[in-house]
C-alpha cells in the first residue's frame, strides 16, 4: 500500500549548518540519535533523545546537526494533522517526547532501516505517533521533565552533569539554577 501524498517518513542526518528554507507541508523531526539545533520561525531549540521538533508548513526555518544526528522527518500535508494539532504544535515547536513516544519512534526507525516499513505499517504508525506528541498528560512540564524522560529511556547510560547539561541543550549553571 502507498502511502497518501504528501504523506512521508524518511531518515535524515543533518550537516553542520542549513540555510534558512520553508515548506508547503508540515515536517514532524523526530529523534533517533544525535542532537540537532534549530530555528523554527522565531523559536531556538534542540532536536535530541526527548523532545522533538515541529514545523508548521510555510514558516521558515534552519537546522545544524551537532556531530553523528539522525532523526525521522514526517511529512504531513493539511489533510494529515488537524488543526488543533497544528495550533498546538505550532505555539511550542519544541515537543517533550515521552518513553511511549520515543518508543514509537525507535520502531519506525527500525523499520525503516530494515527496509520493513510498508505502507500500511506506515499509515497506521502516523496517527500513533500523532497522538502520543499531541498527549497533553504525557507532556512534560519543564526542561528538567524532559530532561528525566530522557534518562528513564537511557538508564544504563552513565549520566554526568555536563552531559545532562548538553543534552538539555543548557549550561551546567542553569541545570544546577533549574534543579533548584
Amino acid at each position: 500500500m502507498a502511502l497518501p501524498p504528501p504523506l512521508k517518513v524518511d531518515l535524515r542526518s543533518y550537516a553542520a549548518h542549513s540555510d534558512e528554507h520553508s515548506h508547503s507541508l508540515s515536517q514532524l523531526v523526530l529523534p533517533l540519535a544525535g542532537t540537532l539545533q534549530m530555528r523554527i520561525g522565531a523559536h531556538d531549540g534542540c532536536v535530541q533523545q526527548g523532545r522533538a521538533a515541529f514545523v508548521p508548513s510555510g514558516t521558515l526555518h534552519s537546522q545544524a546537526g551537532r556531530g553523528a544526528n539522525r532523526s525521522l522527518v514526517l511529512d504531513l500535508g493539511d489533510a494529515d494533522v488537524t488543526g488543533e494539532f497544528v495550533e498546538h504544535m505550532a505555539a511550542r515547536p519544541f515537543a517533550p517526547v515521552s518513553p511511549a513516544a520515543y518508543r514509537l519512534i525507535s520502531y519506525m526507525g527500525l523499520a525503516l532501516q530494515q527496509g520493513s516499513a510498508r505502507g500500511e505499517i506506515v499509515a497506521h504508525w502516523v496517527p500513533l505517533m500523532l497522538d502520543a506528541l499531541s498527549a497533553r498528560t504525557a507532556r512534560p512540564a519543564s526542561r528538567l521533565s524532559a530532561l528525566l524522560a530522557m534518562v528513564e529511556t537511557r538508564p544504563g547510560q552513565p549520566w554526568t552533569t555536563e552531559s545532562m547539561a548538553r543534552e538539555a541543550c543548557l549550561s551546567v549553571s542553569r541545570l544546577h539554577a533549574l534543579f533548584r
